[in-house]
């Protein structure tokens, strides 16, 4: 009895040294409620986990992946063929310790923002479902004002998730908050033989939370302000037009994932 157990756990080291071992991609489909106050205004992108051998990830749109992977081949017209992204973030986390780079590409302005997020999560015993044949478990957070609950699996030992999310024994494979405005759901895991992140984090500029923020909010009130740009002069009628284009469409993005602002 003593070998057996033995060998059992000699067996679920192999099964996590293969995990660490090996580069992943974990796609995920994301609905979102852009208006708060229209539940018939949802969106959807796919979003990219990629976990390079266990020790750090990236979490962004598709089309972003798509957009940098074209950027670095001899194909730019490429360009044209996706659609544009509904986010303008990569997310990096790297697993042994609680900070999280945030990447955001304004096209004219790139910004680094880094913090330390320690997940408090409460696992909800004997709460279990299947995700794409995986036995999934329950647990609950809070984060940035929403409350959430996650969907884990223990079968994949890789503690991370969707958006910013990490610290599960396992994978999150569905996370969404109470009101459902934003629900994160894997519908697809492979491996790869790389996975690419291409980033140039030289690029970024390093930026506190308040200045970012009240970047957005110059960016709300003027628009325009994205496409600034010393090698291309746009007319002032059409950064005017631009502006009040924006600005309408803006009136109903009025609920981001994230609702309590960090001005630290």
């Amino acid at each position: 009895m003593k070998q057996y157990f033995i060998n059992l756990l000699l067996f679920f080291l192999l099964i996590q040294f293969a995990y660490s071992q090996t580069n992943y991609r974990v796609k995920y489909e994301l609905n979102f409620q852009i208006d708060s106050t229209n539940s018939k205004s949802i969106q959807n992108e796919i979003m990219y986990l990629d976990i390079k051998k266990s020790k750090y990830s990236y979490f962004r749109p598709e089309s972003i992946f798509l957009k940098d992977s074209i950027l670095q081949s001899n194909n730019p017209q490429s360009l044209f063929s996706i659609n544009k992204p509904k986010f303008n973030y990569t997310i990096e986390k790297v697993f042994n310790n609680n900070n999280i780079s945030s990447y955001y590409d304004y096209t004219a302005f790139k910004f680094k923002l880094s913090e330390s997020i320690d997940f408090k999560w409460e696992i909800i015993n004997g709460s279990t479902k299947t995700v794409l044949d995986y036995k999934v478990h329950k647990a609950t957070t809070s984060f940035k004002g929403r409350n959430y609950t996650a969907w884990y699996t223990n079968e994949i030992s890789i503690q991370d998730g969707p958006y910013k999310f990490k610290g599960l024994p396992g994978l999150i494979l569905e996370l969404y908050d109470e009101k459902n405005h934003y629900h994160f759901k894997a519908f697809s895991i492979q491996e790869l033989s790389d996975n690419k992140p291409y980033i140039v984090s030289e690029e970024y500029k390093l930026i506190s939370n308040k200045d970012f923020n009240d970047f957005k909010e110059r960016v709300k009130q003027k628009p325009s302000l994205v496409l600034q740009n010393p090698g291309i002069q746009i007319p002032k009628e059409g950064m005017d037009k631009y502006d009040r284009n924006h600005r309408e469409r803006n009136k109903h993005k009025n609920n981001p994932i994230e609702l309590k602002v960090n001005n630290e």
